[in-house]
């Protein structure tokens, strides 16, 4: 390949040269045909053609230059003898040759884009275009997204159940049926205390009708003989 290229390359001016001329001679003729236009549009394209060609050589000779150096440089470099200067060459062409290497994959990759946009669509594949379903979503889990996020990370302000129960209060919503175990436990929980007081106040009672009764030293005196 590299043979190739090298006997190409010598001729590449002189094929640009002849092709200007052609071109020139073209675009002053003094007795323009009708076949003009379709002579002048395969000269630019003869002409890009070989702009292309040229410029690819000069890329190849640059890539193969940039190989040689790096690949004489690099037994220098992993031995330990090459010094400070010579170290920064190494990486720069490194540097360039991966370069080159992402222009050549970018260019690959706009003609293959070309290419695949010129096809025609195929014959007899249509497909049937879907309604696009329509997602749905539990209520539970709805109140859990609006309470806990939508699934990154964050603080919860609070729980479900808090949540539920504030929209019963504000009317949002209708609550549950029934008591919950922490209501009816808060509840027999302030009727026991409630049925303590009472019961402390009689006991109280009783003991001031006790003493107003029973005079003091009461009992000392049914003992006595």
């Amino acid at each position: 390949m590299a043979e190739g290229a090298g006997t190409e390359a010598p001729r590449l001016p002189e094929l640009l040269a002849a092709g200007w001329r052609l071109w020139e001679e073209v675009e002053a003729g003094t007795e323009p045909s009708s076949a003009a236009p379709a002579v002048q549009d395969k000269v630019r394209r003869g002409l890009d053609a070989l702009q292309q060609a040229a410029a690819m050589v000069a890329q190849y000779k640059q890539k193969k230059e940039l190989e040689n150096r790096l690949a004489s440089m690099r037994t220098f470099v992993e031995s330990g003898q090459a010094d400070e200067d010579q170290m920064r060459e190494f990486y720069l062409l490194q540097t360039q040759k991966w370069i080159n290497i992402s222009l050549e994959e970018i260019e690959s990759i706009d003609q293959e884009t070309v290419i695949l946009r010129s096809r025609a669509p195929p014959h007899g594949t249509s497909r049937q275009v879907r309604a696009p379903l329509k997602p749905f979503i539990l209520t539970r889990d709805a109140a859990q997204a609006k309470v806990f996020g939508a699934g990154y990370p964050g603080v919860p302000t609070m729980t479900v159940d808090d949540w539920y129960e504030q929209r019963r209060r504000q009317g949002v919503m209708p609550g549950q049926t029934g008591v919950t175990d922490d209501e009816l436990q808060k509840k027999q929980q302030e009727k026991k205390e409630e049925e303590d007081d009472e019961e402390a106040l009689q006991k109280a009672r009783n003991w001031d009708d006790w003493k107003d009764t029973h005079p003091k030293g009461y009992g000392n005196r049914q003992n006595m003989g």
